[in-house]
């Protein structure tokens, strides 16, 4: 078996949360238990979140075992849409979410979204399923035109393996990103020009001191970020934040959904599969008790079409 996806990663409880640093109180901005959200990212005026969002009706209703079964009996069929919701700093309200990009209509995934330091462009990666692209082969990097709509691929700087994990410069005319394309195994941090016309450059691997020590490394970079100055911590520093135990801030929690966004979400989740219709390129619903999928195998639960030696699907080979 060649080519095989080596890792998907998803948290199907996870939800949109709000925190509040000047007063310490966290809020739900989504809370529905059919819908993965995952990814968010402001835009830089503050006015509205993008996030990744992937519908499985009535998955809420399952129980934990069956929430695990369905998950890794379906998890190549589960596609996440781009979203945003509005942000009013005044009133400290989160509209409705809206589909910015409808990945599943496509056939595909999207992650990570990025904006543009000056909010004209959305950033972010397309794969085959999932949300985990930094392992998924499919994945490429594409930018939505938030002014004209327009969504493309970066062909020029995409490559034949995984780019993902990208970042802006702060005038936004630099791309960095992780990318597997030398050796297929460990990703490497590239950049690419990007031009005000909204169209990128040929990437090609930072600079580094020791190129062959570099290629030689068996270490993958992860979410390169770009700085106007040099970091100014040490990594002693850095690792004292992070693991010294000290006393906390005490967090409270603050509701800020309106009654009709609480009374929505909440129907939402109360609604049995047999009643949710998915569409073609969607995850199918699940089974109450089971997880399995509706045209699952019932001994194995496996597809229809899945491999009899290994259970895999036709695209797992």
């Amino acid at each position: 078996m060649q080519n095989l996806e080596k890792i998907e990663v998803l948290d199907y409880g996870s939800d949109l949360i709000f925190y509040n640093a000047d007063t310490h109180e966290v809020s739900n901005i989504r809370k529905t238990a059919d819908a993965m959200e995952t990814f968010p990212a402001w835009a830089p005026d503050g006015k509205k979140i993008y996030f990744c969002q992937a519908d499985v009706p009535g998955f809420g209703l399952l129980n934990d075992s069956a929430k695990v079964n369905y998950v890794l009996r379906n998890y190549r069929e589960l596609r996440y849409n781009l979203m945003s919701v509005t942000f009013d700093e005044q009133t400290m309200q989160f509209g409705d979410p809206q589909v910015e990009v409808d990945c599943v209509a496509m056939g595909k995934s999207a992650t990570v979204p990025r904006v543009s330091p000056d909010g004209k462009y959305l950033l972010f990666t397309l794969g085959d399923y999932g949300q985990f692209h930094i392992w998924h082969k499919s994945s490429d990097q594409y930018v939505k035109n938030l002014e004209t709509g327009e969504v493309y691929p970066l062909t020029e700087a995409n490559g034949p393996d995984v780019d993902s994990y990208h970042s802006w410069s702060s005038n936004g005319r630099w791309l960095a990103f992780s990318s597997r394309r030398d050796d297929g195994s460990y990703t490497r941090p590239y950049i690419a020009y990007f031009d005000r016309q909204g169209k990128a450059r040929k990437a090609f691997m930072l600079p580094q001191e020791d190129p062959v020590k570099n290629l030689m490394l068996l270490k993958s970079y992860n979410v390169p970020e770009l700085t106007r100055e040099p970091v100014g911590y040490t990594t002693a520093q850095l690792k004292e934040a992070i693991y010294t135990q000290n006393p906390g801030t005490d967090i409270k929690y603050r509701e800020l959904r309106t009654p009709a966004q609480i009374s929505a979400q909440s129907k939402q989740a109360a609604s049995p599969p047999s009643e949710a219709l998915p569409s073609k390129e969607g995850a199918p619903a699940p089974d109450a008790q089971t997880g399995a999928s509706p045209k699952a195998d019932a001994q194995t639960g496996a597809s229809p079409k899945a491999d009899a030696q290994t259970g895999a699907s036709p695209k797992a080979k």
